[in-house]
């Protein structure tokens, strides 16, 4: 946020002195889908957590500015007429691997070592097939910048009533959409 508002200062200050600003263009990446696994709780069922790594961002330069970061997918819900299922999407901090992950291992904690405080939550509001995307420009942001390891992310329903829901593959035979994508608008300089 502070590189925005650093960003807009210094080219209103070039605007009102006359002087050029440098050339910015906005752009976007698509960030392939690396690993993921689920993850349920053997006590509990219902409590099943969606892990998801991305490839590296190594395409981004140091100097482009991350505007926002979308997590998509397109998900069926099952039975659940006119009440929203709210996720909570969670940066982990302990590496894992898709072949080996479970409900107890590699984690410190059962279920996922996830970075306290910086959970963004998101939503699925109706029964049948959509269309979802989740804001997840706070973690994109901070794994960037260094400040978070990239393990991966966590997808996990909060409330007391879970519902089923599947993350529906709309991949064609030879191309089309994937599973989950993320998408990252960015400034960058021309």
């Amino acid at each position: 946020m502070l590189r925005y508002k650093l960003l807009i200062s210094i080219f209103c200050l070039a605007f009102i002195a006359g002087i050029p600003a440098p050339a910015w263009g906005f752009d976007s990446l698509v960030v392939g889908l690396d690993e993921a696994a689920v993850i349920v709780n053997p006590e509990d069922q219902t409590d099943v957590r969606i892990l998801l790594k991305f490839d590296p961002l190594t395409e981004l330069d140091s100097n482009d500015v991350i505007m926002s970061a979308k997590l998509r997918s397109t998900v069926n819900v099952v039975n659940a007429p006119g009440r929203s299922i709210l996720l909570h999407v969670d940066p982990l901090c302990t590496n894992w691997n898709a072949n080996t992950v479970g409900w107890s291992s590699p984690w410190t904690n059962a279920g996922g070592d996830i970075e306290d405080n910086l959970s963004v939550m998101g939503r699925i509001t109706k029964a049948d097939s959509q269309n979802v995307q989740i804001d997840i420009t706070r973690i994109i942001k901070r794994i960037a910048a260094g400040s978070i390891d990239d393990y991966g992310i966590m997808l996990r329903q909060i409330g007391a009533t879970k519902r089923e829901f599947a993350v529906r593959n709309s991949s064609q035979p030879g191309g089309g959409h994937p599973l989950v994508e993320l998408v990252i608008y960015y400034l960058t300089r021309e």
